[in-house]
């Protein structure tokens, strides 16, 4: 199984974030090979990727484990991807690991392991890159926010 982990720090309280993580439609806006979610819920994994992994979409699953750590599951016909979020407070901010965990079923996951044990560092690259941007722009936002991550507006 494919895995790839980052550390970071993020200028934003530990309680906001896990908030904002607790919802799979800002997750899904947050993980590159998902389009979107459907009226379900469900993560709708872009076209390109879904050929691939012979996968349309993703039901999520939310765990919340002791100590801070989200966990997100998503399964699909072929692909499960696993999602682990452990925030921890500090000072000022929050200290983030984020773990991401790719298995494709059968055969088709011999065969595709090895591309996305290439990949999943670059989805995981921009999933932080997502969250820093969103939660950058609200922090430095002069007078009233635009496009904030936890009001909206």
């Amino acid at each position: 199984m494919p895995r790839s982990e980052r550390n970071f720090d993020l200028d934003t309280d530990a309680g906001t974030l896990a908030a904002y993580l607790s919802d799979p439609a800002n997750v899904s806006k947050l993980l590159p090979f998902v389009a979107g979610t459907n009226e379900k819920g469900e993560w709708l994994i872009k076209d390109q990727h879904s050929k691939v992994v012979q996968t349309k979409r993703l039901v999520p699953t939310l765990t919340v484990l002791p100590g801070g750590t989200l966990e997100w599951v998503g399964k699909g016909e072929k692909l499960t991807a696993k999602l682990e979020i452990e925030i921890k407070r500090r000072k000022a901010g929050s200290t983030v690991r984020v773990a991401l965990t790719m298995d494709v079923e059968g055969a088709l996951g011999t065969v595709l392991t090895p591309i996305i044990a290439l990949n999943i560092r670059n989805q995981l690259d921009a999933f932080v890159a997502g969250l820093r941007e969103c939660f950058d722009e609200h922090e430095h936002a002069p007078g009233e926010c635009h496009a904030c991550p936890i009001c909206g507006h």
